[in-house]
């Protein structure tokens, strides 16, 4: 039965990449074209192999690097993850193998969000630049390793998170001229923020130490802390996720933190509030401190949104409003080259992920500075060592109650799956 459905797998595995192949031919200048990795053992939860999106930059700019970790969630148990393995966030099966940001010409395309920073709008800053979206299809945030597949319900199901993303490195290094890169940053959202900061250091020690490499996690600093009913929710859940990946002694790609914890407490590595001492990189923190994903995964909280809230609710939000900015800034005065190597750009807005959509990177604004051009003053000035503390922190105006936004600027459309 195990043999038919490898022989399943493979077949998927062959239409894809001939699909891609038959695809990339007529790509046009707008188009993310799929890049599945060639070694055949980074492999999805079904099976199938890992992949990427890129699309190529343009005149000077094209030896300069955007790299997003895609998120999605995670899965911290076998069944859990058996479920997953059924969709696209378990199997590239599901990729297409154009992802078109023109929706005039393509509509139907899958909604990936490909804007904000990834961006090549006129007004975006880094629009030529080589654009690489990661794609995520292991539930551990790219951590996971097990030599041999689990069997779930008479299938298999694969933990090779890890071996993915070394792969889609070594493929960027081999293919896309990535070993010639002369500047990087490294993006991540919700999942794939958690990623870039556990795994900036992985990136960051592939490139020569000349070369420019900043850290911008967004809605990824998922902190270790007490939930509505008092309990530490989150810690509970990926402690169980570490046992399921495999990942104690192997897998997170910051080696100094795994060291310091050990193999019983490798948990606290997945924590942005205990990995920031261990990260040299560069790390301009992008997180909306009204996040509806947290306040349903860390905090169980029965309000996401803040407009459905109660007063004693909309007090608790605001309570941990505070909290949370508390628990961030103390984080970045960890960081082993000082504040001025770091950045927290803190918004009001109500949402989940604030860097995969033009409107939200290039529009939400904090003291009338957009979240882009923020960046950008703290980018240019780790390129120039020009390291100045305090000044690279925009913290957004609480709102005052459930129903009165605090900001504007705030826009809560769809920015597709990112």
């Amino acid at each position: 039965k195990n043999n038919k459905m490898a022989v399943v797998v493979v077949r998927k595995q062959v239409f894809l990449t001939l699909f891609v192949l038959i695809f990339c031919v007529s790509a046009s200048e707008n188009d993310f074209n799929l890049h599945i990795v060639k070694n055949t053992e980074a492999k999805c939860l079904d099976g199938t192999l890992g992949g990427y999106y890129l699309r190529p930059g343009k005149g000077d700019d094209a030896s300069k690097f955007k790299i997003h970790l895609c998120g999605g969630g995670w899965c911290n148990s076998p069944t859990d993850c058996s479920y997953r393995a059924k969709s696209n966030l378990g199997s590239s099966s599901f990729w297409p193998p154009v992802a078109n940001t023109d929706t005039k010409d393509y509509p139907k395309q899958w909604n990936i969000g490909l804007y904000g920073l990834l961006g090549n709008d006129t007004q975006n800053l880094y629009a030529n630049w080589t654009s690489v979206f990661i794609m995520y299809c292991d539930g551990s945030s790219f951590t996971s390793y097990r030599e041999q597949p689990m069997n779930v319900s008479g299938a298999q199901l694969w933990f090779r998170g890890r071996t993915i993303l070394d792969s889609v490195i070594q493929d960027l290094k081999d293919s896309q001229g990535f070993s010639q890169a002369s500047e990087v940053i490294l993006s991540g959202t919700s999942a794939g923020g958690m990623a870039t900061y556990v795994h900036a250091e992985l990136f960051r020690t592939t490139l020569p130490s000349t070369v420019p490499f900043v850290a911008m996690p967004d809605a990824g600093f998922w902190p270790d802390t007490t939930d509505y009913t008092g309990k530490l929710k989150m810690r509970s859940y990926v402690q169980a996720g570490v046992e399921t990946w495999n990942t104690s002694t192997f897998g997170v790609g910051n080696t100094a933190c795994m060291e310091h914890y050990g193999s019983a407490d490798s948990w606290h590595c997945y924590f942005p509030q205990y990995l920031m001492p261990f990260i040299q990189t560069p790390v301009f923190v992008v997180n909306s401190m009204y996040d509806p994903a947290q306040y349903g995964i860390i905090l169980g909280f029965p309000c996401p949104r803040l407009s459905t809230c109660n007063p004693e609710q909309f007090a608790f939000a605001t309570a941990y409003r505070t909290r949370f900015i508390g628990i961030i800034s103390d984080a970045l005065k960890t960081h082993p080259r000082g504040l001025g190597a770091t950045g927290f750009y803190a918004t009001s807005c109500n949402q989940h992920e604030e860097t995969c959509r033009q409107a939200d990177f290039e529009g939400i604004k904090i003291q009338d500075t957009s979240m882009m051009n923020a960046f950008q003053h703290w980018y240019l000035a780790q390129k120039q060592h020009t390291l100045i503390n305090n000044t690279n922190v925009y913290i957004d105006v609480p709102w005052k109650d459930a129903h009165s936004p605090s900001n504007p600027t705030c826009n809560s459309q769809n920015h597709g799956a990112c």
